[in-house]
């Protein structure tokens, strides 16, 4: 087996050369993290006998506010398995540069770590297991923008509801304007003040990847006033709806949501992305509003694990009995 040594790296400077395939694993995703409030990146590099970097894990930290003890908290997040250079065995690579950046995290008091989008399903599945976690089975959603344009894929629920909103004089566009993105990001965090597990980027994150060509922010009005939006990420060929919000009963009526999707998902097709991923359907429940909301534009359901970890023993014990398989 190659000798291969892992070092987490929490500084730019101390970077090597990395390939930039993957956003959410990208030197630009790291400095903007490191330049936005409350946030620290941790990137994990694989390093061969040469000691050049042959893969790359990218984890952030995020500052947390409860209203219940401990009140602040750190909580990591990881999007995806990673890059790797040709030839890399990925998977046992993987594993090493996971068992590195748990034990940094957990020496950080990093409270939570979450990991997501996967793929394929069972990638990593023993390391995950090795190194203390979770797995919880959960819902992605990807919709295919190369084969057909959007409007043949819409159900004729969806589409009627496009047509009312617009009817009604309800409209989604892309917006830089930092007064409105601000107005959109409070409407984000009241939108998702309640969901506990969710960590939001920080306002100056949304706005540094937006000003690098990264990420666009579409916000939905109605005579006038931000009801609703969303935030999308690119990476490669594809395009991610990161966050998606919008006011709750008062304009229930007026279909800002579906609106929101539309738009972002024709945007993406017009650009020439080859898919649009929809990075949190959700619990695979057997009735998931949201899950059938987002299939009624034509997306194909995937089933993948999203793993957790808990850095206080006997909760992080009580959850992996309960998710046992």
């Amino acid at each position: 087996m190659m000798d291969i040594t892992v070092r987490i790296i929490d500084k730019q400077e101390d970077l090597p050369p990395l390939r930039d395939e993957e956003l959410f694993h990208s030197l630009d995703y790291f400095k903007v993290a490191a330049a936005s409030p409350l946030t620290t990146p941790l990137m994990a590099v694989a390093f061969n006998e040469e000691g050049e970097a042959m893969a790359h894990l990218l984890a952030v930290i995020r500052i947390r506010h409860t209203w219940v003890p401990p009140l602040l908290f750190r909580q990591a997040r990881i999007y995806g398995k990673g890059v790797y250079g040709e030839g890399a065995d990925e998977e046992y690579v993987f594993g090493l540069m996971l068992h590195a950046l748990t034990k940094e995290l957990k020496r950080r008091f990093c409270m939570m770590i979450e990991i997501s989008d996967i793929c394929p399903k069972m990638f990593g599945y023993r390391m995950f297991r090795r190194c203390g976690y979770f797995a919880m089975k959960w819902q992605e959603v990807y919709n295919s923008l190369h084969s057909m344009v959007p409007k043949e894929r819409l159900t004729e629920k969806a589409d009627q509801k496009i047509l009312k909103a617009a009817e009604l004089g309800v409209s989604t566009t892309e917006t830089t304007d930092p007064k409105e993105i601000r107005q959109f990001y409070k409407l984000l965090r009241g939108f998702y003040r309640l969901r506990l597990r969710r960590v939001l980027p920080p306002l100056e994150q949304i706005q540094q990847l937006q000003a690098e060509d990264h990420a666009h922010v579409f916000v939905t009005r109605f005579k006038g006033k931000i009801i609703g939006g969303c935030v999308c990420a690119y990476s490669g060929d594809d395009a991610f709806l990161w966050y998606l919000a919008s006011t709750k009963k008062r304009y229930v009526m007026l279909h800002a949501d579906y609106m929101t999707v539309w738009t972002a998902i024709v945007d993406s097709w017009q650009k020439g992305y080859r898919h649009i991923r929809f990075l949190d359907v959700g619990l695979p429940w057997r009735r998931n509003p949201f899950r059938e909301f987002i299939l009624g534009f034509g997306g194909k359901p995937v089933a993948r694990y999203r793993w957790f970890r808990f850095n206080i023993p006997w909760i992080n014990g009580f959850f992996r009995w309960w998710y046992r398989e």
